[in-house]
């Protein structure tokens, strides 16, 4: 970080320019980029130790050349900007010209670091979580962070989203290499940009913001958006029991009742003979429970079954209210108005099993391994 500060420093006293807020602005924006270099380079080589201390005022010695690289090619830059401004002197017009000149790159930047930031991402879920839904993708998101593992939170900075800022820096670099226009008067020049430029800048931000969401959307999958999204389906209306419709009779004295979530466990670690997927069965206990006179297996086929998930059961709340209130944990409408995800009113109007409990006088709590709050199981 002393290196960064440094350099800062540097920038902001020998910038050639009478209007502070662009010498204040190009070394902001450049040490910036240092900063973002040092930690993609960083990342690139593995060395997790720096990206701890990337922000801290604290080098490691291993970590001296990953800094200086990135000096060194921010140190370039600046004497590129220096040698092409030695002989003479590039400015704006005047200080509302900067202003607007700046807003325009800024918004065509934004709309670059937006595409390049959705397929980014895109690419990061499927290589960091799998096959994942987009029901579970939109429900996380919903969701706040509490209980959730920092480290998924770094790797996604230090994935993702840096690239998405190194990329979209350079690409902005090059923005202002063939689309900012220059005009000579006597010994200065002045910063302009036309407006057959403005367009084709326009243009050429939105296409790259349109190609990186539909890159995303391919990753993700096209068809499972739409499914998601503009495809309605009868399941409900077709299969559906009101658990107020059906007389739930409990004895006269009552029963505890010990219900277990058991998370990832499914039928592929039975037996081929069983239904399951390996050569010897992993699940010798729960596999003969499930076939006695007592057991229950939701299964497609004779044998037992479950390995195929419908979509909205496949994460941990969706599963939780899966199996206790029988409906996938999907949202056809806003989200408002079926309060997903609101800890506080949780889908109003489902009937689960704690709410039969409830109404039947048992005092229910529930124990996890991880924070309550996790994943909005709270």
């Amino acid at each position: 970080m002393y290196v960064s500060l440094i350099l800062f420093s540097v920038l902001i006293l020998t910038y050639r320019d009478e209007f502070f807020i662009l010498r204040l602005t190009r070394s902001l924006v450049l040490t910036a980029f240092q900063i973002s270099l040092t930690a993609f380079i960083s990342r690139s080589l593995g060395l997790t130790k720096l990206r701890a201390n990337l922000l801290s005022l604290s080098l490691e010695d291993y970590s001296l050349k990953v800094y200086g690289v990135s000096l060194a090619i921010a140190v370039g830059l600046y004497l590129l900007y220096f040698f092409f401004h030695k002989t003479t002197h590039y400015t704006y017009k005047s200080v509302q010209s900067f202003i607007l000149i700046t807003a325009i790159f800024s918004f065509m930047g934004l709309l670059t670091f937006s595409g390049i930031l959705v397929y980014q991402s895109a690419l990061w879920t499927k290589n960091f979580f799998g096959n994942v839904g987009i029901d579970e993708i939109l429900y996380t998101l919903s969701q706040p962070l509490t209980g959730t593992d920092a480290g998924q939170i770094y790797t996604f900075i230090l994935g993702p989203l840096l690239n998405a800022v190194v990329l979209s820096f350079l690409i902005v670099f090059l923005y202002r290499i063939f689309f900012l226009f220059v005009w000579s008067n006597k010994d200065t020049s002045f910063y302009t940009l036309s407006s057959k430029k403005n367009i084709c800048l326009t243009i050429v931000s939105l296409i790259i913001m349109s190609t990186g969401i539909l890159a995303g959307v391919s990753t993700i999958g096209y068809s499972e958006l739409k499914a998601y999204f503009f495809e309605k389906s009868t399941l409900y209306e077709d299969y559906f029991t009101d658990p107020h419709d059906v007389k739930i009779t409990f004895p006269s004295q009552k029963r505890n009742l010990i219900y277990i979530y058991v998370e990832s466990l499914e039928s592929t670690y039975l037996s081929k003979e069983l239904g399951g997927i390996q050569e010897e069965n992993l699940l010798p206990h729960l596999s003969e429970l499930a076939q006695t006179e007592n057991g229950i297996n939701f299964s497609h086929q004779n044998n037992l079954g479950g390995a195929i998930q419908v979509p909205g059961v496949g994460f941990t709340v969706g599963g939780m209210v899966a199996q206790s209130a029988g409906v996938p944990l999907k949202v056809t409408g806003g989200y408002n108005e079926n309060e997903y995800g609101n800890t506080t009113s949780f889908m109003p109007g489902l009937t689960s099993i704690g709410t039969i409990l409830a109404e039947q006088g048992y005092n229910q709590a529930i124990l996890m391994g991880s924070d309550a709050s996790f994943g909005g199981a709270r």
